[in-house]
């Protein structure tokens, strides 16, 4: 899908089309995994694709695996810990009355269904990292580096510090919870109505595990 420079706010011209590019490299690059597989696609590959050169290609994603990691040139490390900020933030915000398992569980309906619903792209990204088990390998570690931010959002509802016991257990239950999830979700179709209901399907099996 191209995007039209005239509806996209902020920036500047150059900025727009770089962000277009980049776009159409992503999305061109996803079809060719899906059709010839991902070890079987390379750079020059997806670069033909685009009408680029290879060269080019590494002026917007730093190797073939940034494509599925969302990591490159143009991506910024700072908007990485701006979102996981977000994301904290709106877990301690919660209603203190909420269980830490209540409150994660909010907040999840509405950030993964506003991820997966406004970009299509995240969802074949997530796909064909599933179906390559040495992706799906480094996935897992890089979800897993998020328990330490998890567990200070816990720590701020508990009233501890963040790397007391409780705060860390919970947080690795709950972020190989949401890993499952999402495995699950992507293999059953990833139908946008049924997320909510493995959330919560998810979260009550934790919580009845734990007592």
């Amino acid at each position: 899908m191209r995007i039209n420079l005239c509806d996209m706010p902020g920036g500047t011209l150059r900025e727009r089309q770089r962000a277009e590019t980049r776009t159409l490299i992503l999305d061109a690059a996803l079809t060719l995994f899906d059709v010839n597989g991902y070890e079987h696609t390379t750079v020059e590959d997806i670069a033909d694709a685009v009408g680029i050169s290879s060269r080019t290609f590494f002026r917007y994603f730093d190797s073939k695996t940034a494509l599925l990691f969302d990591h490159g040139p143009s991506r910024s490390s700072d908007l990485h810990v701006a979102k996981n900020s977000e994301m904290l933030a709106a877990i301690v915000a919660r209603p203190a009355a909420e269980t830490i398992s209540e409150a994660l569980m909010a907040v999840l309906r509405e950030r993964l269904g506003q991820m997966f619903d406004s970009d299509g792209l995240k969802l074949r990204q997530l796909r064909v990292i599933l179906a390559e088990p040495a992706l799906r390998v480094q996935a897992q570690d890089s979800f897993h580096e998020r328990r330490p931010d998890l567990a200070k959002a816990f720590a701020l509802r508990l009233g501890q510090h963040p790397d007391d016991l409780a705060p860390r257990v919970l947080a690795a239950a709950f972020t190989e919870a949401i890993w499952i999830i999402l495995e699950r979700w992507a293999a059953d179709g990833a139908a946008a109505e049924r997320l909510p209901d493995l959330i919560d399907e998810a979260f009550a099996a934790v919580s009845a595990g734990l007592g």
